[in-house]
């Protein structure tokens, strides 16, 4: 794998606590997508909230995945 994208932190923790060689390639979908700039790293989990909370969850996570996309595709990553 070249990249694991996480909804949040804590994701991201447990991945590198079982894979630990992968450091340098887990990252949360926000912080990768904003480089550091945005204070919250986390995506919220909707579970259990109202259709409009699962909406926005979607777009923030449509909107960030395709900053990771130009990204990818600036450094020549995409095929």
């Amino acid at each position: 794998m070249d990249f694991v994208f996480c909804a949040t932190y804590r994701h991201k923790q447990m991945i590198l606590a079982l894979y630990p060689f992968m450091e340098g390639k887990v990252y949360t979908i926000k912080e990768y997508a904003n480089a550091g700039k945005e204070k919250g790293i986390d995506i919220a989990d909707p579970w259990g909230c109202s259709y409009e909370v699962y909406t926005r969850c979607a777009e923030e996570i449509k909107e960030n995945l395709e900053k990771i996309y130009e990204q990818m595709e600036e450094k020549g990553l995409t095929k």
